[in-house]
């Protein structure tokens, strides 16, 4: 006879108070002593750091922040990529920002992409509520990869072919306005 998953309750790893975890959640904040915390598929429940932006008013938007610096192989159809504009673009570290609420994959490119092109500064502020926190820590790395190729993609001289190596950084989890 197979053994059936156990369910177990989540509870704060500092006061022990329940945690009202819903399904496909991986972090949250305990409501009683505003610990982070976050579930390791490996580890289980850690006690992991939450970072508030400044400026949320009402639900803030949870995102994984990493730096990371791209070195960038690519070739074209034509002579218009040849001015060097994706070199100089990931010759600089770039601040990758990933949604790690549930959004579909077009807003999910789309926000991540418009952000790497267009940082925004990150000041703390206060705790504030956020939408659940769906995308683990560890899948941020395929959705950066996935940025950079659709940022090349994008360019105009006709992408043949591009590869790359990413340094990323560990991510850091921050809630957005």
């Amino acid at each position: 006879m197979s053994e059936q998953p156990a369910l177990l309750a989540l509870r704060c790893l500092q006061c022990n108070t329940p945690v009202p975890a819903q399904p496909d959640e991986v972090a949250w904040v305990c409501a009683t002593c505003q610990t982070g915390l976050l579930l390791d598929e490996t580890n289980g429940l850690t006690k992991f750091a939450f970072h508030f932006a400044d400026g949320i008013k009402g639900t803030g938007r949870p995102v994984w922040v990493a730096q990371g610096k791209v070195a960038l192989d690519r070739t074209s159809r034509n002579l218009l990529g040849k001015d060097g504009d994706a070199e100089r673009f990931w010759d600089a570290p770039r601040q990758f920002i990933i949604p790690a609420w549930s959004c579909g994959v077009d807003e999910l490119v789309d926000l991540a992409i418009g952000w790497l092109q267009t940082p925004i500064g990150l000041k703390a502020g206060p705790a504030a509520s956020f939408l659940p926190v769906t995308l683990r820590p560890e899948d941020a790395r395929p959705v950066a990869e996935y940025v950079i190729v659709g940022i090349e993609a994008l360019r105009k001289d006709q992408l043949r072919k591009v590869e790359f190596i990413l340094d990323l950084g560990e991510p850091e989890l921050w809630v957005l306005p």
